[in-house]
């Protein structure tokens, strides 16, 4: 990808005409102009509505031979009034490959902050505008995280060592 802002506006354009409000919307640089990130972060339902969900898209690229290469990506739904997370994630690929080979991820809880898995198999996303996609579908169709496979199931807390003694 050649012009990195002409696609920072596109994808913001996409998600505004979900009606989104947003909280944040910048495109930040970094080592020299060579690795950049774009931040979209949107109140659904948006156009003054109380907000009850929150869309938050990120996208991290390197300057490759003179062009934009996405080297990870984040699309996340927190639904407050579903009380559920939906995301899709991309990033430290060479780490998730050795540990679970795959080199994406997803997320799902209900409630927010409560899943049976760490990390969930999920298959790439290809576009930004299906990323996109993918949690405006979550936020007006709902979703179940029962039919999602597992990579890592959820770890039990630590048990005190005063209720272990006393029992």
């Amino acid at each position: 990808m050649r012009d990195l802002q002409k696609h920072a506006d596109d994808l913001a354009t996409y998600l505004a005409r979900s009606g989104a409000d947003f909280v944040a919307r910048r495109l930040e640089y970094a080592d020299r102009r060579t690795r950049a990130q774009l931040v979209l972060d949107a109140d659904l339902p948006g156009s003054g509505l109380p907000p009850v969900s929150r869309a938050m898209v990120r996208e991290s690229y390197e300057l490759q031979d003179g062009s934009w290469r996405q080297v990870a990506y984040r699309y996340e739904l927190l639904d407050r009034e579903m009380d559920g997370r939906r995301a899709f994630h991309l990033h430290h690929p060479e780490d998730f490959l050795r540990r679970f080979l795959v080199l994406v991820h997803e997320h799902c809880e209900r409630p927010i902050g409560t899943a049976r898995c760490d990390h969930f198999a999920g298959g790439p996303i290809r576009d930004s505008r299906e990323g996109i996609r993918r949690i405006l579908v979550a936020w007006t169709d709902g979703f179940d995280c029962r039919a999602l496979t597992c990579l890592e199931p959820r770890r039990a807390p630590i048990a005190r060592m005063d209720a272990v003694e006393s029992s």
